[in-house]
């Protein structure tokens, strides 16, 4: 996908069906006043992904997937420049939610829970909208991706690669969960289950508000380095048991815990 762009077409990921994915040619989409495109630079993956691929494209047909998009403002209308605030060239980071703009949740920032961008209720969501739905192009996998006026964007400084830009949701979700939901500050112990890039960013913000212990079984296990640096800062949860034996045996905070987790 690494062809001159700027071309009447362009190509993309499509799951055809469940766990099968072709590299499609498409027309390049014309702009409104009201939307925009953006020249993809990079796109993330994460846990959610894989669910994704499996049901998405047999529940709203094919479609092209991938919802941590980094990339720059290839085109935009007027309009839609004047509310998003921003201008062709920009770098940007998206968010996968297309809210609806005017409702309780989305005036109170809380835009995430709109019933607009729930795919379940055939909402529009970047990476789970199917090609049925126009313009088509509401993934990332592709070198362009379609902008629809509500689109919830971040800046992103230049000195910023993609490849890191791209973990500006996870991040942005270890944060809440450590931080503005856990609570987690100084001089406390926090125990995150889960050695993915959501735990390690919840380890990050622990870290950063604060937390003196860190305490994950993400530690006990060997990933690509990318966790050494927080190791110095955390002590492993499970020294010699499994964690669902443990659990069985625990207290019935932990058990509900165990509970809810599976």
């Amino acid at each position: 996908m690494n062809e001159t762009l700027h071309s009447n077409t362009f190509k993309a990921a499509v799951a055809v069906e469940p766990s099968r994915t072709e590299i499609q040619t498409f027309d390049r989409p014309a702009t409104t006043a009201l939307t925009g495109l953006l020249r993809v630079a990079i796109t993330g993956v994460w846990g959610s992904g894989g669910p994704y691929y499996r049901a998405l494209p047999q529940s709203r047909g094919p479609l092209i997937p991938g919802h941590e998009t980094v990339g720059h403002i290839e085109e935009a209308g007027e309009l839609a420049k004047a509310r998003w605030g921003l201008k062709e060239g920009d770098y940007v980071a998206l968010e996968e939610y297309v809210p609806c703009g005017h409702r309780e949740y989305c005036l109170s920032n809380e835009f995430r829970l709109c019933n607009a961008t729930d795919w379940r209720l055939n909402g529009l969501r970047y990476g789970a909208t199917g090609l049925r739905t126009a313009p088509s192009f509401w993934g990332g996998f592709g070198q362009y991706q379609y902008l629809q006026l509500n689109t919830v964007f971040h800046c992103v400084p230049s000195s910023v690669a993609p490849k890191y830009a791209a973990l500006a949701l996870p991040l942005g979700n270890g944060i809440e969960w450590a931080y503005l939901q856990g609570g987690a500050g100084p001089g406390q112990a926090v125990v995150i289950q889960g050695p993915g890039q959501q735990g390690l960013s919840c380890v990050v913000a622990a870290r950063e508000a604060g937390a003196k212990k860190l305490s994950s079984p993400a530690f006990r296990l060997k990933r690509t380095g990318s966790d050494s640096n927080l190791q110095k800062d955390s002590v492993p949860i499970i020294r010699s048991r499994p964690i669902r034996k443990t659990c069985l045996n625990a207290s019935p905070v932990s058990r509900e815990v165990r509970w809810l987790t599976s």
